[in-house]
């Protein structure tokens, strides 16, 4: 397996586990602030004791990376905590739709900053996808609400930021969302309307911090090493696609056909994508072991 197979696999694997996110927050139905705070300590906890055991098995990896390392934390952490704030001030829609637009902000940046420029087919991929985001968004867009929208802009720099600084870095920054959820559950406190979760929110938020945020950030992170940043941000949006989807499947919320259309436009844009650049790695590869 090449390098680039593993970041697809590692990048799939972290989105994939992050489109559950939407079916546990609607199933913890309490403060968005409070969710965010025990989200990030909980990953914090989880990622902490993941550092511990690599250390223990004598595969350590940096506690934080160093500069980089903080930087990235504090990306992650920050995407956090304006996309929580950005959903109390506007629109969902809006600002699903502006957290769509991370992987041109990654495309941006790693063009200025490592001076990579994004194949062909991943610009195509990204507008398509956008436009798949747009059709899912469309009914719920509104106007007014112009702090929360650019709060969502902010959490889409950052996200789309920290994907290029973890690509930038020697080190393995696996540990910075979990500093960056510790971070964020310390700077969310002063404005948390309640600390404690009710019993029957217990569970799922466990399941939330412990296990889902953990493993998707987790891969997410790692994936930049592999992959160019706006690759990996282009599959964030399958959370925007699929997340209706178990929604629907465990809860009964059946999604309009506007997200149906929509997301099944975002999934073969990612699918084609992948598809053409994994052929064109493999003919790269066949290339280089011909004898010439």
């Amino acid at each position: 397996m090449t390098a680039y197979h593993r970041g697809i696999m590692i990048t799939a694997t972290g989105a994939l586990v992050m489109t559950s996110d939407t079916l546990l927050l609607k199933i913890i139905g309490h403060s968005g602030l409070t969710v965010a705070f025990w989200r990030g300590a909980l990953m914090f906890v989880m990622f902490m004791l993941i550092w511990t055991v690599l250390r223990i098995i004598g595969q350590p990896i940096p506690l934080i990376g160093g500069r980089a390392g903080w930087l990235a934390a504090a990306l992650f952490g920050g995407a956090s905590i304006l996309f929580v704030t950005s959903l109390a001030a506007t629109a969902a829609s809006n600002t699903l739709f502006l957290l769509a637009t991370t992987p041109f902000w990654s495309a941006l940046l790693s063009r200025i900053f490592l001076g990579e420029r994004p194949a062909r087919e991943v610009w195509v991929a990204m507008i398509a996808a956008l436009l798949g985001v747009a059709v899912i968004v469309s009914t719920g867009l509104s106007s007014g609400h112009g702090v929360g929208d650019l709060l969502g802009l902010g959490a889409a720099v950052c996200m789309g930021s920290a994907f290029v600084v973890t690509r930038q870095s020697d080190a393995v920054l696996f540990m910075a969302p979990g500093i960056g959820g510790v971070l964020s559950a310390i700077v969310l406190i002063p404005w948390l309307p309640y600390l404690s979760l009710p019993a029957i929110a217990a569970a799922p938020m466990a399941v939330e911090g412990l296990l889902v945020m953990p493993a998707a950030l987790g891969c997410l992170a790692l994936g930049p090493r592999y992959l160019p940043a706006p690759q990996v941000a282009l599959f964030l949006l399958l959370e925007t696609t699929l997340g209706p989807v178990w929604v629907w499947a465990f809860l009964g919320e059946q999604p309009s056909c506007e997200v149906l259309v929509g997301g099944a436009f975002v999934v073969a844009a990612i699918v084609v994508q992948n598809v053409v650049s994994i052929r064109r790695a493999n003919s790269a590869q066949r290339l280089a072991r011909t004898p010439g």
